[in-house]
């Protein structure tokens, strides 16, 4: 029975607004986007990631934003490369194992990507 209140919810917010979309005068595609999004916020409400999952995912995107950020002020010159040993150190804490290993495999690889 606990699985399903968020359904009633999703349910009791996406009918109207369904049932307002034609009276809001927004291009097709944003009317779109806007209950896809919507759909997705209460998808991801229903399913809660662990924490490893989480931790993972949160130190890959660091990884790749840092990496961008890199790529965009010139390289490894500008000496934002740094930055990337805190998230791997960060990765090391959070999560057991050999996960470090991964995470420095995968900021060593984007580095020399990015040269």
């Amino acid at each position: 029975m606990s699985f399903l209140w968020p359904w009633f919810l999703l349910l009791l917010l996406l009918v109207p607004l369904l049932i307002a979309l034609p009276l809001v005068r927004l291009p097709p595609r944003r009317a779109w986007r806007h209950a896809l999004a919507l759909l997705a916020g209460f998808s991801t409400r229903l399913r809660h990631p662990g924490y490893e999952l989480q931790a993972t995912t949160q130190i890959l995107v660091d990884i790749v934003a840092v990496t961008l950020l890199m790529f965009a002020s010139n390289g490894p010159a500008s000496g934002l490369g740094i930055l990337l040993l805190i998230s791997v150190a960060a990765g090391s804490i959070l999560l057991p194992g050999r996960m470090a290993f991964l995470f420095a495999t995968v900021a060593t690889m984007a580095v020399i990507g990015e040269q």
